[in-house]
């Protein structure tokens, strides 16, 4: 197994924590189950080569058309401070959403999907660098 530097880990890390980090929507009006408005919680990132590290994030969504979103999210671990990503989703089907993420302190972009239940959504995330996984609750 190749050995990764703590600069390179930092890299990695930021880009798993914007995979991560999904959406936070705006708004007090949004109602259950609505991905728009904010969300707060933790998970986990999981890099290639690396050991996984939990993360808190908070993320804002918002709606930009009927099936489309976007969100900013910021996300931290205990080796990496905080990390701010954007996202761009759609609607698939019913409280399920799939789309891409960028980082842009860092350059990372990967895939990720949300399913929202009730006032719960569980978040997952994919880059080249590692996976991540979110449990968030509305706020």
């Amino acid at each position: 197994m190749q050995k990764i530097g703590k600069g390179r880990m930092k890299y990695i890390y930021a880009g798993l924590l914007a995979v991560t980090v999904g959406f936070v929507p705006l708004g007090a009006s949004a109602f259950a189950g609505s991905l728009e408005g904010s969300w707060s919680g933790s998970g986990y990132v999981k890099p290639n080569n690396s050991a996984k590290e939990r993360a808190r994030c908070r993320v804002s969504y918002w709606r930009k058309s009927k099936t489309r979103y976007g969100a900013r999210a910021t996300c931290s671990t205990a080796s990496l401070g905080g990390v701010t990503q954007t996202a761009s989703l759609r609607r698939v089907k019913k409280n399920h959403y799939t789309g891409t993420f960028y980082n842009a302190q860092y350059g990372v972009s990967g895939s990720i999907y949300v399913v929202v239940k009730g006032r719960r959504q569980s978040v997952s995330l994919r880059s080249n660098n590692g996976r991540a996984y979110m449990s968030l609750r509305k706020r």
